[in-house]
């Protein structure tokens, strides 16, 4: 598993170990999004034996986002009660208001 700067900013900004992502990993349940694997860890997913440990309980609500293409680890968050919403929430999109997408033609770039 390979970390880049902005993963080790938010570990330290969030206050999230090495540990904890490695525990979600493991446990976490896996939704598939903008080619990325969302890991995210619910109070189900926790082990029974590691229900009553407050510090792992604690974990429920934690989101890893995976890279689906090399599997690197991109971000870490935890948001225990809108975490999921988030998640599974479908992006807006008007293609009215979009603006269009320059080709490299179009900006002077030989193609």
């Amino acid at each position: 598993m390979t970390y880049n700067k902005h993963l080790t900013d938010r570990m330290q900004q969030r206050g999230i170990k090495q540990s904890t992502i490695e525990y979600v990993l493991y446990f976490g349940t896996v939704f598939h999004k903008a080619g990325a694997l969302y890991y995210f860890l619910r109070d189900c997913d926790l082990p029974k034996n590691d229900r009553n440990n407050p510090d792992l309980a604690k974990l429920a609500g934690t989101t890893v986002v995976v890279s689906a293409i090399d599997h690197s680890v991109i971000t870490v968050w935890k948001d225990r009660q809108n975490g999921l919403k988030s998640i599974k929430r479908k992006s807006k999109y008007n293609n009215e208001e979009r603006e269009p997408v320059l080709q490299g033609k179009d900006i002077g770039w030989a193609v």
